[in-house]
């Protein structure tokens, strides 16, 4: 504590140093000069001050006056000494704000009980005032903070989307925010402060639900109120809104008030609506998509399985020469031929069935209430019907079939799957039956379906091991000496149940599954390593014996190539190959049919003159069942020309057809071509063939095909003679 003693008499001085002593530790202030004092007092504000009344500069009264007058020592206690105890002294003292008076003589005891109220005075109305000021701080700090929040709060309220509202569950009214009547497109006082003001609007399917769901929130079924629902715009529309809220109960925990929030989630809802649409619906066409179409047949299925009355047919629809469409137009005219399409359809149908797209130009239609095949069986014809008249597309007429596999449906369907599996079967027996047609699907079909499922199966495995798959070599003769000059390599399939498949049993499927590849590769690779084994066990020509068995010429073998074989840059790079690494070229031999050199002829006959340069020989397989053009035909590099076995059967005793044969000889002479008869199977054929000038045959007369262990027996015993 800081004690301030102002007294003119050094004496005076003394005594009441001496009597403050016990009241502090350390030493008091004194000053003999008030004047000094009041200056000290201002720059340092003492816990007390002691003052005579009588001084010679200012009295006691003057420095009162001038020390209550500074704001820093207005709550300083100041005790006046005084020998002149009179009424209005003392008046004067407390008026101008004296705190206590001692008189003097000083009892020492009077005054340090006075000196120590006075000191704990000045403590608590410090303490007080200490207090008051920071009471003052917290209230300004809250008060701008709360002013703050308003602020905050009237801008959000202005800036947000959202509405606000506050309803007064015990008055039953409610306020809304000029946003929540503005969302409703009203003006700020067009919609009153009764709660049916706001529940008239909301959609009649919606308003029981949204009852249900404040009713359960003020019963504390949930912690925040959120109700999604539709309200009724003042230019008729509905629009979705949001509302969440919080419910506020009394002591007793009766809900009292509730207040939250609305925000317009319109443009959200339709947002989504479109995504749920696009997710089940066609881009292209606007149909139905396959997931869309498998629910609704589910469910159809799933009907039929409860009530046994509930009938509908699926048909699985194939646009029958659509990729012709697509190469010769583009793929804009045929996604704009598939529109109209889908409208024609559609317009065939009746308002319950559906009609999906399920990629590319495959589409289904669930047919409901269909009772008899006859009822899916006039749909398809009327569908087909419809289709007669041409599309115009791009300015271009167009005429379209479509295909139809159709299944009805059953109470023995477990699954939507099985329904469409069938209804495919069904359609590629009809489109095996040619374009335009319809077929219903049988049981005897799914049971071709799965044996042929597991005969590609088997397939890809044999493929996939390459110990199941072998060469059958069938000789070819020259028929003037009927020396053998070559073999043509014909695939069998070992396979470890069925025993020998022939190619007509496994090639279409291997075309079908994409294996006629890698089984060409097998084929040329096969034939390569037989006629190297060939070449290690004989010599040629004018090449020493050296003890092996000697023929005049090498026999070559020929392979068969398909279109999906010669369409492949890697499986021709790769034969191309193989025929630059055999140590004659000429003697592996490339058959390619008739139809596959009108495809594309100008890319053909380069990708032939390839071969050539490598060596290569090339004949034409079954000539005379294709369209080849004579006027293009002598652009090929060809060597051989096959005759097809159905002409060399026109052969017989007294036949007139023999001119066919000796026509397509003559061609092949004319064009540079050796020929060479397929199918010769009789005496008279062998020897009417070689006078018409056919030089080489081929066929059961001469020999079965045989494995390569038997075709070199077969060399051999020419070789012998």
């Amino acid at each position: 504590m800081r004690i301030v003693i102002v007294d003119d008499d050094p004496a005076n001085l003394f005594l009441i140093q001496h009597m403050v002593q016990g009241l502090e530790e350390g030493d008091p202030v004194t000053f003999t000069h008030p004047v000094e004092a009041l200056a000290w007092c201002e720059q340092n504000v003492p816990d007390m001050v002691l003052v005579d009344y009588m001084m010679p500069e200012i009295d006691g009264l003057e420095f009162l006056r001038r020390f209550r007058g500074l704001d820093a020592l207005a709550d300083v206690p100041i005790v006046m000494i005084t020998s002149a105890g009179t009424r209005d002294v003392r008046q004067k003292a407390l008026e101008l704000g004296a705190s206590d008076f001692i008189s003097k003589p000083m009892d020492r005891a009077e005054f340090v009980a006075r000196a120590r109220n006075m000191l704990a005075l000045g403590a608590s109305r410090r303490a007080l005032a200490d207090r008051a000021a920071w009471l003052a701080d917290e209230v300004e700090k809250a008060t701008a903070e709360l002013r703050q929040s308003e602020e905050r709060y009237a801008l959000a309220a202005r800036g947000s989307n959202d509405g606000l509202w506050d309803w007064n569950l015990e008055t039953d009214e409610i306020y809304l925010s000029p946003r929540c009547k503005a969302m409703l497109g009203y003006a700020e006082d067009e919609l009153s402060s009764t709660p049916a003001a706001w529940f008239d609007r909301i959609h009649p399917e919606d308003v029981e639900r949204v009852r249900s769901e404040i009713h359960g929130h003020c019963e504390g079924g949930s912690e925040f109120l959120q109700s999604e629902y539709r309200m009724k715009h003042r230019s008729g529309e509905w629009i979705h809104v949001l509302s969440r809220g919080v419910v506020v109960c009394d002591p007793g925990g009766k809900a009292t008030r509730m207040a939250g929030s609305q925000t317009d989630v319109t443009d959200r809802k339709r947002a989504e609506e479109q995504m749920l649409h696009d997710a089940f619906h066609d881009a292209l066409t606007g149909l139905p998509n396959r997931a869309l179409f498998m629910d609704r047949l589910g469910q159809a299925v799933q009907r039929t399985r409860r009530r046994r009355t509930a009938t509908f047919a699926v048909m699985f629809l194939d646009i029958d020469r659509f990729k012709l469409i697509n190469d010769s137009l583009g793929h804009k005219a045929g996604d704009d031929f598939l529109k109209v399409w889908s409208e024609r359809v559609t317009a065939t149908l009746r308002p319950s069935d559906t009609l999906a797209r399920m990629g590319g130009d495959v589409f289904c239609i669930l047919l409901e209430d269909v009772v008899q095949i006859s009822d899916s069986t006039a749909a398809a014809k009327r569908l087909n019907a419809a289709l007669t008249d041409p599309f115009t597309i791009a300015g271009t007429e167009l005429y379209a079939t479509v295909s139809v596999g159709i299944a009805m449906g059953s109470p023995t369907y477990k699954s939507a799957e099985d329904l469409l599996r069938d209804a495919d079967v069904a359609l590629h027996q009809a489109k095996a039956g040619g374009a335009g047609r319809f077929q219903v699907f049988e049981q005897a079909m799914h049971e071709g379906a799965l044996e042929r499922f597991e005969l590609e199966t088997d397939l890809r495995r044999a493929v996939h091991k390459g110990n199941e798959l072998v060469l059958y070599y069938q000789p070819i003769v020259r028929l003037d000496t009927l020396a053998i000059v070559g073999f043509e390599a014909l695939l069998r399939w070992r396979h470890p149940r069925r025993g020998l498949v022939l190619p007509g049993d496994f090639i279409p499927i291997a075309e079908d599954a994409g294996l006629i590849v890698p089984i060409g590769d097998f084929v040329v690779r096969e034939a390569s390593r037989q006629l190297e084994d060939w070449d290690e066990k004989f010599a040629y020509g004018d090449t020493p014996a050296d003890g092996r068995p000697h023929l005049q010429t090498a026999p070559y073998i020929a392979v068969n190539l398909s279109t999906r074989q010669f369409r492949d840059p890697a499986h021709i790079q790769n034969l191309l190959d193989r025929i630059g690494g055999l140590h004659d070229n000429r003697r592996l031999q490339l058959e390619i049919t008739e139809s596959l050199l009108m495809d594309k002829p100008e890319q053909v006959a380069e990708l032939l003159r390839k071969m050539k340069e490598m060596g290569a020989r090339i004949s034409i397989d079954d000539f005379g069942t294709g369209y080849s053009s004579l006027s293009y035909l002598h652009r090929f590099p060809i060597d051989i020309l096959k005759v097809d076995r159905a002409f060399v059967g026109l052969i017989v005793e007294g036949d007139s057809n023999i001119g066919i044969v000796r026509a397509i000889i003559s061609l092949g002479h004319e064009l540079g071509m050796n020929v060479v008869a397929e199918g010769v199977e009789t005496s008279r054929q062998c020897y009417a063939l070689r006078d018409l000038g056919c030089e080489f045959g081929q066929g059961y007369y001469f020999s079965h095909p045989v494995p390569g262990a038997d075709a070199t027996e077969l060399i051999m015993l020419a070789a012998v003679r």
